[in-house]
């Protein structure tokens, strides 16, 4: 007999990963629906990898990362999951790409430095991770 379901190694899904919100529409918008405008300034886009214990789940990253993240910050997107011995035992590392987009302006890099660097330094203090920087 037998005839169970096939049994997968690792079980890291990267479905539904991406959080993102529309820049903020300015108007209020009430002729309902329609397609939005297409946003007029360039987003800037950081990727930070970093190695995690397997308890740390995606949604205790998103609320390290919003905690610590500027109103400009519209997108956050797991992008990779690996998992390998040579991490240690039930740990991962985890990719995540930032999206920085400001509505009435083009952000500078400066600005989305530091940023970043308080994300970073968040995720650091509150899920102790260690960051693979460069």
């Amino acid at each position: 007999g037998g005839g169970g379901l096939p049994h997968r190694g690792g079980g890291a899904s990267t479905g539904g990963g991406a959080v993102c919100r529309p820049a903020a529409l300015p108007g209020g918008g009430g002729e309902g629906g329609g397609i939005p405008p297409p946003p007029k300034f360039p987003a800037i886009r950081r990727d930070i990898a970093f190695v995690a214990d397997a308890p740390i789940l995606h949604h205790d990253v998103l609320a390290a990362i919003q905690k610590a993240a500027p109103k400009e910050l519209t997108c956050v997107n797991l992008f990779d999951i690996f998992v390998s011995e040579k991490l240690g035992k039930g740990r991962r590392s985890l990719a995540y790409a930032l999206e920085f987009r400001s509505p009435d302006r083009t952000l500078t890099d400066t600005e989305v430095n530091a940023a970043f660097a308080k994300i970073v330094q968040a995720l650091k203090d509150s899920l102790r991770v260690e960051v693979r920087e460069g």
